[in-house]
């Protein structure tokens, strides 16, 4: 496998320009006891989640694909019932988070998720957002309590290093998902690689690279790949040279949205 290096970084956690008057305003929520979701009426936004050692990756691969999606955005507000896209981008000091709870097959909410509890250690400690804006840690905090759940899924949902990116299909969409990994010759693996990724600008498909669930946010006809890094707050456009030659597993959905 040959691996093209050309790889063009789009934006980083050092690169994102926050106006001072968002940061400040975002200080004076955080000392009424709470902080904006998300930025005004933009909604959730990929640039907003950063997870550092959490392990949520599984979750955060599809909830970035949600979130800059123009026309599933809307799937990723619902799992926040009672809060409309203006609501969120006001002071909230604690909001209710509904997902899909695998053991008991059946959407599930669970009522008063604090900004307080859930961004304890924010800003380089296992904080689940950019900047404090705290729905990826709201979805984050719920989605472990589900994963915790002694049986709650069955043990092929379980990768070596941890929970497959389907499970967090399953959580935010209520969709059955399936987690591949790729085996075979390597033009069996390219063809059905193509295929996958190809997928991507109608369904989240979340590459298993390097111990991490990523997101595979578009690609034109299997090239120019662009995909979101949560662990790095990063874009990056790659071949798909790149994208094979990291690739081990995949997740997607077993029907396109």
């Amino acid at each position: 496998m040959l691996l093209n290096t050309a790889v063009i970084l789009l934006a980083s956690s050092s690169a994102l320009a926050i106006p001072t008057e968002f940061t400040e305003n975002q200080d004076l929520k955080r000392e009424l006891g709470g902080i904006s979701l998300w930025r005004g009426k933009v909604g959730p936004k990929v640039d907003d989640v950063m997870q550092h050692d959490m392990g949520m990756d599984w979750l955060y691969c599809v909830a970035s694909w949600l979130a800059e999606s123009e026309q599933h955005q809307k799937k990723l507000i619902d799992r926040l019932p009672g809060v409309s896209l203006e609501q969120g981008g006001q002071t909230i000091s604690d909001t209710n988070v509904e997902l899909w709870n695998i053991k008991e097959n059946t959407w599930k909410t669970y009522e008063g998720r604090k900004y307080s509890e859930v961004m304890v250690g924010s800003n380089g400690n296992g904080s689940m957002a950019y900047d404090d804006l705290w729905w990826p840690g709201a979805l984050g905090d719920v989605a472990r309590v589900i994963a915790d759940e002694e049986g709650y899924a069955p043990e092929d949902y379980i990768i070596p290093t941890g929970i497959n990116a389907d499970v967090g299909m399953k959580m935010l969409l209520g969709e059955d998902g399936a987690s591949k990994k790729l085996e075979g010759d390597d033009d069996q693996i390219r063809d059905e690689l193509h295929q996958v990724l190809d997928g991507a600008n109608t369904s989240p498909v979340c590459p298993w690279r390097n111990n991490l669930w990523i997101t595979v946010l578009s690609t034109e006809e299997g090239t120019n790949i662009e995909t979101y890094h949560s662990d790095k707050h990063e874009y990056k456009i790659e071949s798909f040279d790149d994208v094979y030659q990291h690739t081990t597993w995949y997740a997607k959905l077993e029907e396109s949205l």
